[in-house]
């Protein structure tokens, strides 16, 4: 589409179309982050954060394996039956899910999966999420389903008021929307993960050469039995590099989470050496460090922060003295992260080193360790060969998973398409004559006084509520796997079921709770249910959204106010 030069010399907004992106460091966002979404909150009429303390201290705390008859008990018979009232807004579902949020946040681990900072903005603490693949804090980001309040209560932390999720949109769909899409990356993957991109962003990969010639020294990896053992071996080698006085390189030491950088810094500190730390909370500024830690025997102790994307200066006595040294210690779970590790050192035709120290007790190790024992007794290979081995089988389940879930995100997308088409059309509703007069003579009939633009103003945020309520339960397993995910069910019809049955109850608001046996009729309940049973009679095909989408925009366009409200 050509450009509007009028509209962009007189500064008027314009809807930005979907022509051109260009994608840096691609991977990151086309595979690793490919399951994240950017939402929208929107906030909840149901707060639980008075059961939350009650559930931790119960379960998490105690250890205890409630079942939800037991936790139901327990929650009636709290301090005398305080939460009575509550609890019979809580059904036996709910509580379920509770229970399994409550399963998942015991098992979340400080300086892993999560740290305690601090929000600039209130002034307080809060639970910040930890990403495993990067080894970044990811600001603003919060576990649904009551796993983030719960980890808020199991830290001491006052929960933060609970949100639903009224629309989102992953990377996927996103960049679906681009007519031309390129992406740049030093670090591609497996063949499997470029099949994977090709089928999903319709993009072919291929290969740029190298600008400048390799120097880097790969050695070969190294196997232990156990953390101490490796921790060990990586603080010989720092022994061994400081011995060389003048002629030692500085070290970057990669370690797989914030717990393990605490820990090796810990040690480091006994032995009276410094270091540096860049693992996302450290008290030095990045830049700084970055900066400072490429001189001769200097030592960085980091998480996969500064894997991706950082930039240490190396000074000339450095690449004099054979360049930066990077350890990776432990076994990266895919090549990507392998490459972006060692890739900091050697960079631009620079000399450098990189080794990887594993031990067995690692997570993934561990898992797969009586399968890479077995075919270590029955053939001769290489140990490392068979993690390698171990790494490409876990690589394909991970694909398959990312492309499932991207089968569903289309789904997801879809009905929030639906959605903001719905909206739309009652808000277009709203501004029709004819129905402010059926609305006003409905009531006049029945002798109530009220106003109809309160009534559109509480009706069109009663819609929000219910759906947000609706998108959050519908979307609460998109990074899961979903065993009865049904793509051909037509999920909004189960919205307009929710909204039917809803409806009444949150009239009250405004008619108060004899409204049902005064009026026995509201002219939103009566549209919704002429839509839902007008939309049911249609077979929308989901094996093509579009075009589903264009039926439903056909369908709500098309819909006169005798059918509505008849």
């Amino acid at each position: 589409m050509p450009l509007n030069y009028d509209n962009i010399l007189n500064n008027n907004l314009v809807k930005r179309t979907y022509d051109v992106a260009i994608v840096d460091e691609c991977d990151n966002l086309f595979l690793d982050t490919a399951k994240n979404s950017a939402r929208i909150a929107h906030p909840s009429k149901s707060s639980f954060n008075w059961l939350y303390p009650i559930i931790y201290k119960y379960f998490i705390d105690n250890e205890n394996n409630l079942d939800t008859k037991e936790l139901k008990d327990i929650i009636l018979k709290y301090e005398n039956g305080k939460y009575k009232t509550e609890m019979a807004k809580i059904d036996d579902g709910r509580l379920k899910k509770l229970l399994k949020s409550a399963k998942i946040a015991k098992n979340k681990k400080l300086n892993l999966d999560y740290v305690i900072g601090f929000n600039e903005e209130t002034k307080s603490k809060q639970i910040q999420i930890v990403s495993l693949d990067t080894g970044r804090i990811q600001h603003g980001s919060r576990w649904s389903n009551g796993i983030h309040e719960l980890i808020e209560v199991k830290e001491g932390l006052e929960p933060e008021t609970e949100s639903n999720v009224i629309g989102s949109i992953s990377h996927p769909t996103y960049f679906e929307n681009y007519k031309i899409l390129f992406g740049l990356t030093g670090t591609i993957g497996e063949e499997i993960e470029r099949e994977e991109i090709e089928q999903i962003y319709k993009i072919k990969c291929y290969n740029i050469p190298r600008n400048f010639e390799e120097k880097l020294n790969k050695q070969k990896m190294e196997i232990y039995d156990n953390k101490k053992e490796k921790f060990n071996r990586i603080i010989q080698i720092i022994k061994e590099n400081k011995a060389k006085r003048n002629k030692s390189q500085p070290i970057l030491i990669i370690l797989e989470n914030i717990e393990e950088t605490l820990e090796f810094g810990k040690l480091l500190k006994t032995l009276n050496y410094n270091f540096f730390t860049l693992n996302d909370i450290q008290k030095e500024n990045e830049d700084y460090i970055l900066n400072n830690v490429g001189h001769p025997g200097n030592i960085l102790i980091a998480t996969n922060a500064a894997g991706r994307g950082t930039d240490i200066i190396i000074d000339e006595n450095s690449k004099n003295n054979g360049g930066l040294y990077v350890i990776v210690g432990f076994f990266p779970q895919n090549s990507r992260i392998e490459f972006q590790a060692i890739g900091r050192a050697g960079r631009q035709g620079n000399p450098g080193t990189s080794k990887i120290i594993v031990s067995r007790d690692e997570e993934f190790i561990y898992y797969n360790y009586i399968f890479i024992k077995k075919f270590l007794e029955e053939i001769e290979e290489d140990e490392a060969k068979m993690l390698y081995l171990c790494r490409e089988l876990s690589i394909k389940d991970i694909s398959r998973t990312r492309i499932d879930f991207f089968k569903k995100e289309k789904i997801y997308f879809f009905n929030l398409q639906k959605f903001f088409l719905f909206k739309e059309f009652f808000m277009i509703l709203f501004q029709n004559n004819l129905f402010k007069y059926y609305f006003d003579t409905i009531n006049s009939n029945f002798g109530i006084l009220l106003n109809f633009d309160y009534y559109k103003n509480f009706a069109l945020i009663q819609i929000d509520n219910i759906w947000s309520e609706f998108y959050s339960d519908f979307i609460k397993e998109r990074g899961n796997k979903i065993n009865n995910f049904d793509y051909n069910k037509d999920y909004f019809l189960s919205f307009l079921i929710k909204f039917e049955n809803d409806w009444p109850n949150t009239t009250k608001e405004i008619y108060g709770d004899d409204y049902i046996n005064k009026i026995g009729i509201d002219i939103v309940n009566v549209a919704i249910k002429n839509i839902k049973n007008k939309i049911s009679t249609i077979n929308m095909k989901l094996d093509d959204p579009d075009e589903a989408y264009e039926k439903f925009n056909d369908l709500l366009v098309n819909l006169s106010l005798s059918d509505i409200i008849k």
